[in-house]
């Protein structure tokens, strides 16, 4: 479920962020991958690490048995976090390979020295989040 969440708030926040300048931001709206990858780390870590221990906590206490259906279930969300992670991925691969041009590297050598962390960040967690 929080990768569900943050693979449609991190679709949200780079498209935002690709948007051309316009009268109210004529800087343009790059800046705000960096708000929208801070917040990401905020969902990840509420609704993917705080609410998991929870449950746990409590499914320890009241020793309940497992559900089988939450296998599929489980099943269901891995399908669909891959279709919602792979518009970012692409993106974030495409913002990426222009990058390591312009810096004269390959694409894995900028992957592990490039200076662009937001969408090295974003490419390595939606490759992950498609596997």
């Amino acid at each position: 479920v929080a990768d569900v969440i943050n693979a449609i708030y991190r679709y949200l926040g780079i498209n935002l962020a690709t948007r051309d300048p316009d009268y109210r931001h004529p800087y343009g709206y790059e800046r705000l991958r960096y708000i929208f990858t801070d917040r990401s780390s905020l969902i990840l870590l509420g609704v993917g690490g705080i609410l998991p221990l929870i449950h746990g906590i409590q499914t320890l206490v009241s020793h309940d048995e497992p559900n089988l259906s939450s296998a599929w279930v489980m099943g269901g969300l891995f399908l669909v976090v891959g279709v919602l992670e792979s518009p970012a991925l692409l993106r974030s691969y495409h913002a990426l390979r222009t990058k390591s041009k312009r810096a004269r590297m390959s694409f894995m050598k900028y992957l592990s020295n490039g200076n662009d962390i937001i969408n090295i960040t974003t490419f390595v967690e939606c490759a992950l989040g498609v596997l």
